[in-house]
């Protein structure tokens, strides 16, 4: 809404939050899409905005027919996308005014510079973190931390048993730094572990470890995964 009032963010871009997690998911953004073959796929990020609601002409009966335009911006532009009515009907509930979601889609280009971003899957932030996690580190610092936080922060983690790797990264007082990897436990990483974690230790206790999303460029069937016919 700020932005919708004045064109521009008064206070922090809502993105700068997430920056770290979107980068770490992304693998392409607003500016280098446009560089992009027609219809590679792409993993983007950013906030929804200016959506458009219409309607696909002479539909298939019983099929959907409702489909959405919007901007999806990240921190370097607006990238315009599509989302068309199986996709729309599916994801409907995240193709919001400032949701901010990670986008799988496909290039459409338009020419030179000018592309639409098919939309093919939504995903909320709040869930980008569960799916694409592959394990957290813990940032111990021995000149800082004492043995009963050790002792304290054993018990935090038994309370959170899962299936994400955990690793520590210890900053010994000589200024060494050491790795490790628990062999013993794996941890189920929740926003209350990490609020946890933050308590104990200090904000910037703990790192994610994500794995960047895959793509499928093979477009073997002559169409990239598009409709035979472009609905509208």
């Amino acid at each position: 809404k700020e932005k919708e009032v004045l064109g521009y963010y008064l206070s922090s871009h809502p993105l700068a939050e997430y920056e770290s997690t979107l980068k770490s998911c992304c693998t392409s953004y607003s500016i280098g899409a446009k560089s992009l073959a027609h219809r590679t796929e792409v993993w983007m990020g950013g906030v929804v905005s200016s959506i458009k609601i219409a309607h696909t002409r002479n539909p298939k009966p019983d099929s959907p027919t409702k489909y959405a335009n919007f901007d999806l911006e990240d921190l370097e532009g607006i990238t315009r996308s599509i989302a068309w009515p199986n996709t729309y009907e599916r994801y409907a509930p995240w193709i919001v005014a400032d949701a901010i979601v990670l986008v799988r889609g496909r290039i459409d280009k338009r020419g030179e510079e000018e592309i639409n971003f098919i939309v093919d899957e939504v995903i909320p932030i709040a869930e980008v973190e569960t799916r694409f996690t592959s394990g957290l580190t813990i940032l111990f610092d021995e000149s800082k931390h004492s043995q009963d936080t050790v002792n304290r922060l054993a018990e935090v983690l038994r309370g959170y048993p899962g299936d994400r790797e955990l690793q520590f990264e210890v900053k010994m007082a000589s200024g060494s730094l050491v790795h490790m990897t628990s062999t013993k436990h794996k941890v189920n990483i929740t926003p209350e572990l990490r609020g946890r974690l933050d308590d104990l230790l200090g904000e910037s206790s703990h790192r994610l470890r994500m794995n960047k999303p895959s793509v499928n460029n093979d477009n073997g069937n002559g169409n990239g995964g598009y409709p035979k016919r472009r609905q509208g």
